[in-house]
């Protein structure tokens, strides 16, 4: 089966979120012949979308932006590719807006990432709002760094499709550069694998999926990527490594 990439529609609660995903559901409902994923995650169906001339197939989720479900969507992050930010353009949402970005901050360096290296639009929703803010000022606040973005009134279903146009692209884009930068090193390894598979094109089919992994940049000491299971088992021990440096301080007297 096709590697398929996860697309988050990410942001603060009641942005529009879950309207994108009803209104991208509702599309491929009425075409038919789309295939569906019907497991039930984080209250909501993630809907399994076809898109652009090669056949990409993106997993689309939207996971609820209240409080309360913060465990959930850092679980749900773990194996995200990609992030249409949904911001509310109401001069009231100002905050939640920014408390909904910083949170992805977070969960991108969690996974040793900066924000610009994650595939990620901006969607402004709501533009049909009376107190709706000027676009200029919601780019200030929120995408200083011009990341690609558009406006939105998702119950309209306007700038539902365009922002995933754009995502993709930034996907695609970054799959280029991960694949360039596994390639180089590779290259420089002097390791003869890829050529004796067909090429380092080739080679790479099936071990990368579209988008940033969760460990990009992290390279092991034979040039390879590092797993999570290893990197996880390494933080693990440096932890234990503390304990037991901490401890013997301690009984050293060092701690009196």
């Amino acid at each position: 089966m096709r590697a398929r990439a996860v697309i988050a529609y990410w942001g603060p609660g009641l942005s529009g979120k879950s309207t994108n995903l009803a209104v991208v559901n509702e599309v491929i409902a009425k075409r038919g012949g789309a295939e569906q994923d019907r497991r039930v995650a984080f209250g909501a169906e993630p809907v399994l979308l076809h898109l652009g001339s090669e056949g990409e197939i993106f997993e689309l989720v939207a996971p609820p932006g209240q409080g309360h479900h913060r465990l959930l969507r850092q679980d749900l992050f773990g194996r995200v590719d990609g992030v249409i930010f949904v911001a509310d353009s109401s001069a009231s949402a100002v905050g939640v807006n920014l408390a909904a970005l910083e949170e992805l901050e977070l969960l991108v360096a969690a996974r040793h990432q900066e924000l610009s290296e994650l595939p990620l639009v901006f969607q402004f929703n709501k533009r049909d709002l009376c107190d709706a803010l000027d676009l200029s000022r919601l780019q200030e606040l929120l995408n200083p760094s011009g990341r690609p973005s558009l406006e939105a009134i998702a119950t309209r279903g306007v700038g539902v499709f365009p922002a995933l146009k754009l995502v993709a692209g930034e996907l695609k884009r970054s799959g280029r550069k991960r694949r360039a930068e596994l390639v180089g090193d590779s290259d420089s390894s002097g390791s003869a694998c890829a050529a004796e598979a067909g090429g380092p094109e080739e080679s790479l089919i099936g071990q990368t999926s579209p988008g940033v992994s969760a460990f990009g940049g992290l390279t092991a000491r034979d040039g390879g990527p590092i797993t999570a299971r290893a990197l996880a088992l390494a933080c693990l021990v440096g932890a234990l490594l503390r304990e037991l440096i901490e401890l013997g301080w301690r009984l050293s007297g060092g701690g009196e």
